[in-house]
């Protein structure tokens, strides 16, 4: 009768869907009604449509552009508030992203089953535990196997855990039955990369371009396969295709970092500052953080410092207090390597963002032997994110003890410490675990670990994966892996291992004890 009445169509369209292809004893006793799970608003609904659409396609700021309309013509539109969240977390829009799942939390009666379960998946990523993520995710994919969004999330999660097989298998299964699927697809990429299957990962994302001919997110997945594998060129022309297939698709963080691994300073420095120059006001943000990253990889690792300072203020500043409060720790551990632990402290003690500086804090305390002052920060970091899960605090508190323990060399409680940490790709637990093995004596694992972290480090999926590299972490891990090398009597490996390491360092003045170490290692296996 009208535009409106398509809610009602749509409705009885289901129910004689239910009642031709359901036996009996599985159809709903009440019927199904759109308006009251979604918006009553058809132009509502549209703007939503639209927004999903985008964010399939990896379009975040026309994703968010339509959502917001979508809960501005109906602020009870949960449906769009849950996508909405997504989106923000994807533009490094922490605040705002937590804002929004909040809202849809509130209204999650109004959530059909499968966004319940959403909403649920994404709970168990804010309390930060990735295994209670894993568990979610293969609810939702139990229950719904063809939503190729989930399955891949799904995926992305096993990996991250160490599950790379499984995550590949996984992916696998869902491609059988919808091989054209652009999420699935998509995450195949990635997963095919971290399981070193390169060939497989260009297929995935030759047949992922084919079902979006034109789109930048199929040529930014590549590159990011690439740039995972170690293949930089091929990375940068992947990363430029991407930017010429729509206007204003910025990739100049991600030719940063790989111009930064070529060690080619002059092509990173003006792409950060093209990055600059065309960032929205939240993303400038974050340039400070960037050009830390930049100053890391040169070994200017003292002015990284200055900068990841910046970061926290100007983050802060915004109401951004998760995003200020991971700079925060960087500079903390960065003063660690340094052997600035003390003025570190201080400079910490001084800093209020809303309980998200406790875990510098208490990482701090750490190394400085106050456990007692750790404890009550952690604490005091759990009162203030309920959300976070006391295991994973526990494991945050495992870190710090391990960093404490290698910064010492201190090799039993290394290995006490690096025993508590799960095996994950995230939170350089890696580089904890590799480094407290190798402190142990135990060549082959720690050689494992290390390599790893190396190459974790070079993980660039989104904007938000972006922020939070560190990495000056994968760079001590090759000197780390050449020490492992050179224990297992593994020459040519450990000279190759120094020599990449060192190449970071080559006009550096930087105090890192490290340097030394391996100028002198290299000399001594060159003779």
């Amino acid at each position: 009768a009208d535009v409106q009445s398509i809610f009602g169509m749509v409705d009885r369209l289901t129910a004689n869907l239910a009642s031709t292809f359901l036996p009996e004893a599985e159809r709903p006793t009440k019927g199904p009604e759109i308006e009251q799970a979604s918006t009553s608003n058809v132009e509502a609904y549209k703007h939503y449509q639209l927004g999903l659409d985008y964010g399939r396609r990896f379009l975040t700021a026309d994703a968010m552009k339509e959502l917001n309309e979508a809960v501005r013509l109906d602020p009870q539109f949960a449906l769009a508030m849950l996508e909405l969240s997504s989106q923000y977390s994807l533009a490094g829009d922490s605040k705002n992203s937590q804002e929004f799942a909040d809202r849809a939390e509130q209204l999650q009666s109004r959530l059909p089953r499968f966004e319940q379960l959403s909403l649920q998946a994404t709970n168990a990523k804010r309390t930060g535990d990735l295994d209670a993520a894993v568990q979610a995710y293969r609810q939702l994919v139990t229950e719904y196997p063809r939503d190729g969004y989930d399955r891949g999330s799904l995926a992305t999660y096993l990996s991250l855990v160490g599950k790379v097989d499984e995550a590949v298998a996984t992916l696998k299964e869902g491609l059988a039955t919808s091989p054209k699927d652009e999420n699935l697809l998509n995450f195949d990429i990635y997963a095919l990369a971290e399981a070193g299957d390169m060939p497989g990962a260009m297929a995935a994302d030759d047949a992922y371009e084919a079902v979006r001919p034109g789109d930048p997110n199929p040529f930014d997945s590549r590159g990011d396969a690439l740039f995972f594998a170690g293949k930089y060129e091929e990375a940068v022309s992947a990363y430029r295709a991407a930017e010429g297939a729509k206007d204003g698709f910025n990739e100049s963080p991600k030719l940063m970092m790989v111009y930064s691994e070529e060690r080619k300073p002059d092509m990173a420095k003006v792409a950060l500052q093209r990055f600059a120059s065309g960032a929205t006001a939240l993303r400038r943000l974050y340039v400070p953080v960037f050009e830390a990253q930049f100053a890391q990889n040169s070994g200017d690792v003292e002015g990284a410092i200055g900068k990841y300072r910046d970061a926290c203020k100007g983050l802060a500043a915004a109401g951004q207090y998760g995003p200020a409060g991971q700079a925060l720790m960087d500079y903390a551990r960065l003063s660690i390597l340094l052997g600035q632990t003390s003025q570190a402290l201080t400079y910490v003690q001084q800093q209020k963002l809303n309980g998200d500086e406790l875990q510098a804090l208490a990482l701090l305390q750490t190394v400085s032997g106050n456990r007692e002052g750790a404890a009550q920060s952690w604490q005091r970091f759990g009162a203030t994110h309920p959300r976070i899960s006391p295991r994973v605090i526990g494991f945050y508190g495992a870190a710090a003890e391990a960093w404490s323990a290698i910064v010492r060399g201190d090799a039993a409680q290394a290995g006490a410490a690096a025993e508590k940490l799960p095996d994950w790709s995230v939170r350089n637990f890696l580089y904890l675990k590799g480094n407290a093995a190798l402190l142990n004596g135990d060549y082959a694992t720690a050689a494992k670990k290390l390599d790893r972290q190396i190459a974790w480090g070079r993980d660039m999926q989104n904007f938000g994966t972006m922020t939070v590299q560190f990495p000056i972490v994968p760079v001590l891990a090759r000197f780390y892996l050449a020490e492992a090398y050179e224990k297992q009597g593994k020459r040519d490996q450990a000279l190759n291992e120094y020599q990449e390491f060192l190449s970071h360092f080559e006009t550096s003045h930087t105090k890192l004890p490290q340097v030394e170490q391996a100028r002198a290692e290299l000399k001594k296996l060159m003779q």
